[in-house]
């Protein structure tokens, strides 16, 4: 029986190499949790992901992904006011509930699985290899985990166990027609009366699942306000004063409702303290979301890999099958190559995740390093696996031909959905913009040195030494010039050679256990240094045409 997690011997591989003794005991409160269902040793919770693991791979494989054409066509209906999920979407929700796997990362007094981010991480790109629309639904409901961390126990006792227990679903409400990537023009508005009682009115559009049935909503507390220090976070219950005005008509993920809202008078819940809704509850609700975004992207461009191989495998040509050209071969070493060394970076930032909120409770230095490298991390990973998951997806459709263009064939529904990725929970100009800053501050430094311990020593080793050295010198280069433009202009092009080092320094340190994987490292190396040397050498020259005489090129 097909099985998304059995037959994917690369995810199988990340999963085990995952440092569980890191944060798993933590997480677990030392093992002492009374629920029955709490594992009593490192051990025993391992037996549990392992089986979470096959049973997500089940569902994924047998009931998501052969709706997942149907789905698309279908869509999601706006119907009386009410959302219709597409028919292979409520089938698979329904699946889903029933083996307890939505909002798995919720605490089990709630009825969650209070799983780590590291398996929660591979269920989504399970489910989205199955059906990227699907995993916008069922990643939106770890949503809930912004309540747990920060809301009142009233509040999470009202809602919580009903988003753990399938009941309800969630979606994170930030967009408005005029306020985008710029939060700061949020004007949707929460208003408190003389009662205690919260209430917001405004629009918001652009909401992914926005149809369900608890929204959790960035708005604007305190009058007068005109920056993020006025926005606070609400949790808002749908009901008669939450008008659902429309569903987007969109390139991909068809079965994702995508919905533009409006609140009139609208009973709303504080979530934590006034004015701390963008720093830190909304943040922290980003930075999960662009992990769940790189194992949606990480799924897609696995589904899109899978059929363009067996595309290759089967597809004749000059009475020879496709695979057998070399430049076709050429096309699928990259794309698995590529796809390995995202992937290998999609569960190294889990598991800083994971030690992340596993040293929460004690704080100090220790914490604070986890802090900053899942904060690096985070939108690095976003960036670089959502543009993959578009290469993948192009290349798919090219070794497909003229098939690619034709709804017939899978890669031309995930051609479509895999644009998307580099748009929503921030752009991918957005993500880069947010660590090219510490990047030229030294912060990617402790992580590359931390891989780069990992690494036998050789030619391979070497050859990533060099690279690091043409980072540092990018990075030099630009910091020197200390000028915003320049660095706004030329910082797509260290982040690019930033990726290529880690996923460079992760694959041959996976490759000292692993034949196949040490293979992938010295094609990855070949391909990529000579690329890093190309972009030190344009931020080195540092051409500003574009900055100063823009107009004329136009």
């Amino acid at each position: 029986m097909p099985n998304f997690y059995r037959d994917n011997p690369d995810l199988v591989f990340q999963m085990r190499q995952v440092d569980w003794g890191a944060f798993v005991p933590a997480l677990e409160s030392g093992f002492q949790d009374p629920a029955d269902t709490a594992p009593r040793s490192l051990a025993e919770a391992q037996e549990t992901y392992e089986a979470v693991l096959e049973l997500a791979g089940q569902i994924s494989a047998e009931v998501a992904a052969p709706a997942a054409a149907a789905n698309d066509a279908e869509g999601a209906r706006l119907m009386d006011g009410r959302m219709i999920h597409a028919q292979g979407i409520q089938r698979a929700l329904a699946a889903l509930k029933e083996a307890r796997l939505l909002a798995m990362g919720l605490p089990r007094r709630f009825g969650g699985w209070n799983l780590p981010a590291t398996v929660t991480t591979a269920v989504l790109e399970m489910v989205s290899r199955a059906d990227a629309a699907l995993h916008s639904i069922v990643g939106a409901q770890e949503f809930a985990n912004v309540v747990n961390e920060f809301g009142s126990e009233a509040l999470k006792q009202r809602v919580l166990p009903r988003v753990a227990e399938g009941s309800v679903g969630v979606s994170m409400v930030l967009t408005e027609p005029d306020a985008g990537s710029d939060l700061s023009g949020v004007q949707c508005r929460a208003t408190l009366d003389p009662a205690g009682r919260w209430s917001l009115n405004g629009t918001k559009n652009f909401a992914t699942n926005g149809g369900a049935e608890i929204l959790i909503v960035l708005a604007r507390s305190e009058p007068g306000s005109t920056d993020t220090k006025g926005l606070s976070l609400f949790v808002v219950e749908r009901g008669p004063q939450v008008k659902l005005l429309k569903l987007e008509e969109k390139m991909g993920i068809h079965a994702s409702p995508t919905c533009l809202l409006a609140f009139e008078d609208a009973p709303a819940s504080l979530v934590g303290e006034r004015g701390k809704g963008l720093h830190p509850y909304m943040l922290r609700l980003m930075f999960e979301a662009r992990l769940s975004v790189a194992s949606q992207s990480v799924g897609v461009a696995q589904a899109a890999y899978e059929e363009a191989l067996k595309y290759a495998r089967v597809r004749q040509q000059f009475k020879r099958p496709l695979i057998r050209f070399h430049p076709i071969a050429d096309k699928l070493v990259r794309m698995s190559v590529e796809l390995q060394a995202v992937r290998a970076l999609l569960y190294d930032t889990a598991q800083s995740v994971d030690r992340r909120s596993a040293l929460r409770a004690v704080g100090g230095e220790a914490f604070a390093a986890a802090d900053r490298q899942a904060d690096l991390l985070t939108p690095l990973l976003k960036y670089w696996a959502s543009e993959m998951a578009n290469r993948v997806a192009s290349e798919a459709v090219q070794i497909h031909g003229g098939y690619g263009y034709i709804r017939e064939y899978p890669v031309e529904r995930l051609y479509r959905d895999a644009r998307i990725l580099p748009l929503y929970e921030g752009t991918s100009e957005i993500q880069v913009g947010t660590i090219i800053q510490p990047i030229l501050a030294g912060g990617l430094g402790t992580i590359l040195d931390a891989l780069a311990s990992r690494v036998p020593e050789g030619p391979m080793k070497q050859a990533l030494a060099e690279g690091r050295t043409l980072l540092d010198a990018s990075i030099a280069a630009l910091a020197a010039r200390d000028d915003k433009r320049i660095t706004q202009l030329y910082a797509r092009h260290v982040v690019d050679s930033a990726t290529e080092i880690l996923g460079g320094l992760l694959l041959c340190a996976q490759g000292a256990r692993s034949e196949r994987k040490a293979l992938a490292a010295a094609v990855w190396i070949r391909e990529r240094l000579p690329r890093i040397r190309m972009r030190t050498e344009l931020v080195r020259d540092c051409d500003t045409t574009v900055i100063e005489r823009p107009e004329a090129l136009l």
